[in-house]
């Protein structure tokens, strides 16, 4: 069994498994999920599919011989206790055990993708996971998917100029990970109600984030083009709330009562020479593989959180209670 809390499927493999439908592609990700170290020798078979993945046993039979027919999966072993191997072609796509087998008592994810009963929303899920990246990017690049915010300026104090963000539409961007899902042909109907080539990625987008795999995650930038600095998520993680709570209580106190009354969105304290300051969405897949790469991600993440929390709540106060502390070097 695959150990340290993540897996690996081939891309390409993967890609053929959806192909087959929606119970094939669940059964692979639940095979996969049972491998050793090599991430091809599985002896989870249809009692394990039908668990993981809510199946019937029958079903499960179905699209284990789904895959072996296709040449995805190979099979060894006695009757009464098969083994499998899987094929793992293309680039490695490392997964969380958590879509598979769920976290605490709740209903795994891949149950609830199979209930969605499209194997294209699964497809983008694992795709997604080729686009993120936590330590650089703290979720899936923005060269993929992205959420614009708008700003204006809503005052200015000493040093520090108050921006005030509101959030905009999300936009994709045709990378390898979500090419599949671009439709480049659209139903009059479609094309009277204004949609794009994006229809059908949207919607499983969408999809992904009522099911809770997908969460968007508000992140200051020193510009559209330039580095992230830090998340101001009001809906992310306990230490990110802290975190806008001090930045927008810090935004707030360096208005007057008549610039507040004005504000619409997210009001955040900016040094004045970050002049072309940005608000970009992240988009982050809540289910994250526990690897060495996440561990680090989840450390420097933590360090950042903390210090301009504490720096943010040090700012518009009463000199007596205000922290001498400055900023770390990305501000």
């Amino acid at each position: 069994m695959a150990a340290n809390g993540f897996f690996a499927v081939g891309r390409q493999t993967f890609i053929s498994a959806c192909g087959l439908g929606i119970n094939p592609a669940c059964a692979f990700l639940v095979m996969a999920c049972g491998t050793g170290k090599d991430n091809v020798s599985t002896r989870w078979s249809a009692e394990a599919v039908g668990n993981h993945a809510g199946m019937r046993w029958s079903a499960a039979k179905e699209a284990i011989e789904a895959l072996c027919n296709a040449e995805l999966v190979t099979k060894g072993g006695k009757p009464a206790r098969p083994n499998y191997k899987l094929k793992k072609e293309g680039e490695l796509i490392w997964l969380p055990r958590t879509l598979v087998e769920g976290a605490a008592n709740e209903l795994a994810p891949l149950v609830k993708l199979r209930q969605t009963q499209d194997h294209m929303a699964l497809r983008l899920l694992v795709e997604l996971y080729t686009a993120q990246n936590l330590r650089e990017d703290g979720g899936i690049n923005t060269k993929t998917v992205y959420q614009a915010f708008d700003r204006r300026k809503a005052g200015q104090q000493g040093a520090y100029t108050v921006w005030d963000f509101t959030s905009g539409s999300i936009y994709v961007v045709w990378s390898e990970a979500v090419k599949a899902h671009r439709r480049e042909v659209l139903t009059a109907e479609e094309k009277k109600e204004g949609k794009n080539a994006g229809v059908d990625f949207f919607r499983r987008l969408d999809t992904l984030k009522a099911l809770g795999l997908i969460e968007w995650v508000p992140y200051l930038y020193e510009g559209d083009d330039g580095e992230p600095i830090h998340p101001v998520a009001w809906n992310g993680l306990p230490m990110e709330k802290d975190l806008y709570k001090a930045a927008t209580a810090a935004g707030i106190r360096m208005l007057t009562g008549g610039q507040n009354d004005h504000l619409e969105g997210i009001p955040v304290p900016v040094p004045n020479h970050i002049t072309e300051a940005a608000m970009i969405g992240i988009a982050r897949l809540k289910y994250r593989p526990h690897t060495a790469m996440t561990a680090a991600w989840w450390a420097q993440h933590q360090s950042i959180c903390e210090g301009f929390t504490e720096k943010y709540n040090s700012l518009a106060v009463p000199a007596a209670k205000a922290h001498t502390g400055t900023f770390g070097p990305d501000f």
